[in-house]
């Protein structure tokens, strides 16, 4: 859900939504390199079964799915506006940021030094018992309904040099706000900037007072 959705309509509740019980309970946050979010997405609108957006895309070949999910376009908006929409979840404190590169661990191109961190940090904050380990072999699956490949930087077989060029012709702010850059070296293990910091951010969880 958009931030600006939830708050706007936390605006209409009693105090205007300053005790919503959101605000007492943690919350996991999992965000991703935008370029990849646009080559997901790109196969995912050509499935009938799963969306009606199939209809506007699905004669489409996938650079101009692409190209027509990073621009402006008249269905959807540009991948900036989508993504910068999520962005404020990252600044509340009971919210833990996660991303799917430090995730994925080795199977989907990821480190499995980076998941186990990851796991391990999240465990310390929910007090979750069981070994990291254990439950970074769970967390790989293809049951899921949007899986296709499950690994990170699709972007580098599907982008060509116009996806780059629109891309780059783009606000920036969105990628930095996630800790990505367009020209980071996207290789295997690789992790976005705020990893450490998010890992290391205290989880605060306001007292729970009920909608009252």
């Amino acid at each position: 859900m958009l931030a600006e959705d939830f708050f706007a309509a936390l605006a209409n509740e009693p105090h205007g939504g300053i005790h919503h019980p959101f605000f007492s309970h943690p919350c996991l946050f999992i965000y991703r390199n935008p370029m990849d979010i646009v080559v997901s997405e790109a196969f995912y609108y050509t499935q009938r079964e799963k969306t009606a957006v199939a209809y506007y895309f699905e004669d489409m070949t996938i650079a101009e799915r692409c190209l027509r999910l990073i621009v402006d376009d008249p269905l959807l908006r540009s991948i900036r506006k989508r993504a910068i929409g999520y962005a404020p979840w990252l600044r509340l404190k009971n919210v833990i940021p996660l991303s799917y590169e430090e995730l994925v661990g080795e199977r989907g191109g990821g480190s499995t030094v980076e998941q186990m961190r990851s796991i391990w940090s999240l465990q310390l904050k929910l007090h979750i018992p069981g070994k990291p380990a254990s439950i970074g072999a769970r967390m790989y699956t293809e049951q899921s309904a949007t899986f296709r490949k499950g690994r990170i930087h699709g972007h580098k077989e599907y982008f060509g040099e116009r996806h780059y060029q629109e891309f780059r012709a783009l606000p920036q702010d969105f990628m930095r706000e996630y800790g990505y850059e367009v020209d980071d070296d996207f290789g295997e293990g690789y992790v976005p900037r705020f990893v450490e910091t998010f890992r290391r951010r205290p989880l605060r969880l306001e007292p729970s007072m009920g909608h009252g």
